[in-house]
């Protein structure tokens, strides 16, 4: 349990109102985050292993509304299929409608539209396809048998292993919408009193390469350590130059799994814990590789630069970094060639960032917060559903 998840789900508010329980199950499901400093509450509960987990969840009320978020991966499936035994239907709250692969800001294209090349094309494999278990028969005997196909078919099976899934988002014209949190925080902060006196830049931190979404899907490589190094010397190689252009200092906005109370590989630049909104809010700029903490750049309108490295590039976050960069129309650069070309920062195209956070983040006219709606569709999801 930590700061993010109180606050997406406005859980001291909805503990007010329901018989709010929080299992953390970090122990027993993939990835298995591990925070330096977690929370608590009186409504946690911790969860030591699958056992435990299927005693616990065969003792809820069947009326139990349950929201998730372990991912519906191969790694989890054990943990799904057990909750699926005894909660097929379960209720998911959207809070990355924003993801990049996801977001379509092209002004040509429309919901209805469908592409001439990307029309269906009914053939004897499609018409084949359609049933699952044929599927996955033709795909055993004729796709190699290795790890890869067992990961993900039960990639796939777990992601149909509940009878019903239903979704809230924060995504524009979905029949119940939330606000993105991070609008929610922008509305809140907004106002406030700056965090740092001077001014500043500042690097959105994504704590490669031990964060455990660095290599998503594929395996951690053995030399994490010297991948680190090699990450941070460019990094504050580049800080520097920056910092001469500039002329103000770089802070570092911490990711929340990250501790570098012990040993600061920033070359000892200042380091904030649980402050990345505030931090943008009143920065001069922003360096950025892949993250969805890219909202509060376009929320206040901030010149940014994406960055990469030989160290980052091919990994999650270097992909995400270039789809990023693509998707904005912005400039990637390179922080290996830092003593070579100047670093340039440069503000979202206006039309781009506005349909953004219209289609992606929150109505700006919206009158409720996300303590009401979550209240509100958790209520009405219970009686729809589960009575």
């Amino acid at each position: 349990m930590f700061d993010r998840w109180i606050k997406y789900y406005c859980m001291d508010e909805l503990a007010q109102v329901f018989d709010l329980e929080y299992w953390d199950c970090s122990s027993i499901v993939t990835p298995s985050y591990i925070v330096p400093n977690p929370l608590s509450r009186p409504y946690l509960r911790v969860i030591h292993s699958i056992k435990e987990f299927e005693t616990k969840i065969s003792e809820l009320p069947k009326d139990t509304v349950l929201i998730t978020e372990v991912y519906q991966c191969a790694e989890n499936y054990k943990f799904h299929k057990t909750q699926s035994k005894y909660f097929p239907n379960v209720l998911h709250f959207n809070f990355y409608g924003n993801i990049i692969t996801q977001i379509d800001l092209d002004e040509t294209c429309t919901i209805n539209s469908v592409p001439k090349p990307c029309k269906k094309r009914f053939s004897l494999k499609s018409i084949l396809y359609k049933r699952d278990i044929i599927r996955a028969l033709i795909k055993w005997l004729f796709h190699p048998k290795g790890r890869n196909f067992i990961q993900l078919y039960l990639d796939d099976k777990c992601r149909k292993i509940y009878a019903q899934c239903t979704e809230v988002s924060c995504v524009k014209n979905d029949s119940q919408r939330i606000n993105h949190p991070d609008f929610e925080t922008y509305l809140s902060i907004k106002d406030e009193p700056r965090l740092i006196p001077h001014k500043y830049a500042v690097f959105i931190d994504t704590f490669f390469p031990y964060h455990s979404e660095s290599y998503l899907g594929e395996a951690i490589p053995s030399n994490i350590d010297e991948i680190a190094q090699k990450y941070y010397e460019s990094l504050n190689t580049y800080f520097q130059q920056v910092e001469s252009k500039l002329g103000v200092p770089i802070v570092i906005a911490a990711h929340p799994y990250a501790n570098y109370k012990e040993n600061n590989p920033f070359e000892n630049r200042e380091v904030f814990y649980y402050q990345t909104a505030r931090l943008i809010k009143d920065c001069e700029a922003v360096c950025i590789h892949g993250s969805n903490a890219f909202s509060y750049v376009a929320l206040y309108d901030k010149p940014v630069e994406m960055i990469i490295n030989s160290a980052i590039k091919g990994t999650y976050f270097g992909n995400f970094a270039e789809q990023a960069a693509t998707k904005w129309n912005l400039p990637i650069y390179d922080t290996d060639k830092s003593l070579i070309v100047v670093p340039s920062f440069e503000k979202i195209n206006n039309g781009l960032r506005i349909k953004y956070i219209d289609k992606y983040l929150g109505d700006i006219n919206t009158q409720k917060s996300n303590q009401e709606l979550l209240i509100e569709y958790i209520k009405d999801y219970h009686n729809k559903t589960l009575q």
